[in-house]
């Protein structure tokens, strides 16, 4: 009899290790937080199917072969976040010690020559930069191969069931990503703020879709309001969930309820969970935010509005998504039938080419290097 497989504790592990690798904001140049904060998201929905598996792998062969399969980009996984952690460590050595360096002009310069293109100046920023680009795209494409491997879960029946509290809530308010630098985007925050706090007689609650192609930053931004000190005082509970392509209302009720630090016990079933959902948010306003939303089918949608009509008047859910239907079929799902009003979708645009330039020093450049004039003639 081929050994069992149980893959709980490596998955336990490199959710830990996701976690406090974006908390501890690794990554000195650019930065790749976002990416850990996804595959942090991914491994959860995970580990909330092996129990099933690993029961179900003794009498089903082909849960087996999923478990093997699974198993082969777990370690994977892992032995990409302990590549990081190490080169992280040696990284925060040689920087302190280059600053430690400057008085006596041992520091880092940039080109004081022209370059031919604005290329050149990219290929002459520090080593570490291509490497970090490397890890996102690495961490990026396991947590893909994850997502599509998540997905036969509905093929083999897997059941999904609660996590534990202390493996499944990172040690933070909320399941968003960390602060990150942030540039010229300002006045989106406040229009979107206005947005959330604006009342709406009509909705006990409505939905506020961001809309942009990937890399405008719309996570960010909704992490920047999630986090502001008006957000926090109008609400009375706040949840973040990562959900990308895996819009399963079991497992978002789920992510919501241990989001808000919810220390009901509820059971795996639908029922069981939207009977404990709605206890914990009924008379209360709440903010979820649901971040990289690609459901376009508005039954979907219908069924998770059911299970958000008894929070209290103002209470709202801020979405991310990069297509505009998305974000038109959420609206209208959640939209109560007596309402009228329709809130639109706020669409992100690109940065000018001053704030483009301001966030390629800010993300690229170490602290205390130079800025030289003649590279930002290049950089325009």
């Amino acid at each position: 009899m081929a050994a069992e497989i149980i893959l709980a504790p490596i998955a336990k592990q490199i959710f830990a290790k996701a976690t406090n690798m974006a908390l501890e904001q690794i990554g000195l140049l650019w930065n790749f937080k976002h990416e850990l904060c996804k595959l942090k998201g991914t491994v959860a929905t995970i580990q909330a199917l092996l129990l099933d598996a690993e029961e179900k792998q003794y009498h089903n062969h082909q849960v087996k072969l999923w478990l093997e399969k699974l198993s082969d980009i777990m370690y994977d996984a892992d032995d990409l976040l302990d590549d990081l952690a190490t080169e992280a460590r040696k990284k925060a050595v040689l920087v302190a010690s280059a600053i430690d360096d400057d008085d006596d002009g041992a520091r880092r310069r940039m080109p004081t020559t022209t370059c031919c293109s604005f290329v050149c100046f990219l290929f002459s920023l520090p080593q570490e930069l291509w490497y970090d680009l490397k890890m996102a795209n690495a961490i990026k494409a396991i947590r893909e191969d994850l997502e599509a491997i998540e997905k036969d879960k509905v093929s083999l029946e897997l059941k999904v069931n609660p996590i534990e509290e202390d493996e499944a809530r990172p040690s933070r308010e909320t399941d968003s990503c960390p602060p990150t630098i942030v540039v010229g985007r300002e006045d989106d925050k406040n229009k979107i703020i206005h947005l959330l706090l604006k009342s709406n007689s009509e909705a006990n609650i409505s939905v506020v879709p961001i809309v942009g192609m990937g890399g405008l930053g719309k996570t960010t931004l909704a992490q920047l309001i999630f986090d502001d000190d008006q957000v926090k005082t109008h609400f009375n509970i706040k949840a973040w969930i990562y959900v990308s392509q895996s819009f399963d209302v079991k497992v978002i009720l789920g992510k919501m309820l241990r989001s808000m630090g919810s220390q009901s016990q509820a059971g795996p079933e639908l029922d069981d969970l939207q009977a404990h959902f709605r206890k914990e948010i009924e008379g209360q306003r709440f903010l979820f935010v649901l971040d990289d939303v690609w459901e376009e089918t508005s039954l979907n949608w219908e069924t998770l509005g059911r299970y958000l009509t008894v929070g209290a008047l103002g209470s709202k859910v801020l979405v991310t998504t990069r297509s505009t239907k998305v974000a038109e079929v959420g609206v209208r799902a959640l939209k109560p039938e007596k309402s009228t009003s329709i809130v639109e979708a706020y669409k992100l645009k690109g940065f000018s080419e001053e704030e483009s330039w301001s966030l390629l020093v800010k993300k690229a450049l170490p602290r205390k290097v130079p800025r030289d004039p003649q590279v930002q003639d290049i950089g325009f």
